[in-house]
């Protein structure tokens, strides 16, 4: 009898545990991204990202790219998150975020080992507004990028003067040029991709032209990339950028377009939790 009753108390007590923890779960990633899939207009390319959180505190820890570990996200200290990046051909890279007490990043660095780094992107910064961006850049076609001169209107930046090397037959040149973005009324947040203003931001060392980048990593992690604007950009440099919301007023679909060309270039679905 005694037996019966201890097991029927278990009974009660164990499906109760499991379902304070999911709610609890299910809260902290309330409206957070839970998937990106990419599909391509030109070749027969299809990719899906999934983003996982962590079950304490809600902060992005992983992401999966169809199905298989792709991102790592390790905090480190309160200014210093290590990530990992699992690449085709050259095993795992790996990067710093640092940032301050503000959550604005002051740098994200390559780390080839102890002795060898790579700074792909500084940020200075000037009582705590934007002040100048280094950007490495692509080697020998855009490089040593300084970006400065930065101008803001309701809450967004308009344009920055930029300064870089760029290759030709002769040698080395520097170009200076002055971007401007244009941004429509709905507002930002920091789960939407392809917001940042910098010249090449989705660049891991060896993949351009990607979604998941480290600034928008670096974003979902709640940090400030040199600035973080109020409305949602539509064109910046070469590219077009339309929004579709739903009922939420949740970004579901971005589509990416060539300015040149005028042609679509990549649809991006967007789901979440």
């Amino acid at each position: 009898m005694k037996i019966r009753v201890y097991i029927a108390v278990l009974t009660v007590l164990i499906p109760f545990s499991c379902k304070k923890e999911n709610k609890g779960s299910v809260h902290l990633t309330e409206g957070r991204i839970k998937t990106i899939e990419v599909i391509d207009s030109i070749q027969p390319l299809q990719s899906k990202y999934a983003f996982f959180y962590d079950g304490d505190n809600g902060e992005l820890n992983r992401i999966t790219k169809d199905g298989q570990d792709y991102i790592q996200i390790n905090p480190v200290s309160n200014n210093l998150m290590l990530v990992k990046r699992v690449d085709d051909t050259l095993g795992i890279e790996k990067y710093e975020i640092v940032y301050d007490g503000n959550k604005n990043v002051k740098s994200i660095k390559y780390i080839l080992d102890s002795a060898n780094q790579l700074n792909s992107y500084l940020f200075v910064l000037s009582n705590n507004n934007i002040d100048s961006i280094y950007e490495f850049g692509l080697f020998l076609y855009q490089f040593n990028i300084r970006n400065y001169n930065f101008v803001f209107q309701n809450g967004n930046c308009v344009s920055y003067t930029s300064t870089y090397d760029q290759q030709i037959l002769s040698g080395i040149t520097e170009v200076t040029e002055t971007r401007t973005f244009i941004y429509n009324d709905k507002l930002n947040n920091k789960d939407i991709p392809f917001q940042s203003i910098l010249k090449f931001p989705d660049i891991f060392i060896t993949t351009p032209r990607g979604v998941v980048s480290l600034p928008y990593i670096a974003s979902l992690m709640g940090l400030n990339v040199g600035c973080t604007n109020k409305n949602l950009l539509t064109e910046k440099g070469e590219w077009k950028y339309e929004y579709v919301l739903n009922d939420n007023a949740q970004v579901i679909e971005i589509r990416e377009y060539s300015i040149a060309s005028q042609t679509l270039y990549r649809i991006y679905k967007l789901a979440y939790y």
